[in-house]
């Protein structure tokens, strides 16, 4: 687990019922942070949540180069953000 060391962004977004999974209007919000001192291991399986999400490390170009959600361009293009 990364030191959280200051916010570098909060990205926020209304979804419709119909890009909904439970079909339902909501906001969802997420507070990007900046980190030092990365470390640990990557986990894909949680056997209490009886589910298995593939994880991995990226390059930032590989980033900019496989299918993502909107709050990872909304985070490369942060105005600090070395990734722009």
């Amino acid at each position: 687990m990364a030191v959280p060391t200051s916010i570098a962004g909060v990205f926020s977004r209304w979804f419709s019922p119909d890009e909904s999974y439970q079909g339902k209007s909501g906001l969802f919000v997420s507070i990007i942070f900046r980190t030092d001192h990365p470390k640990g291991q990557l986990r894909s399986e949680f056997d209490h949540l009886n589910t298995t999400d593939g994880v991995a490390w990226f390059d930032i170009e590989q980033v900019r180069h496989t299918p993502h959600v909107e709050l990872v361009d909304f985070a490369l293009q942060l105005p600090d953000s070395d990734y722009r």
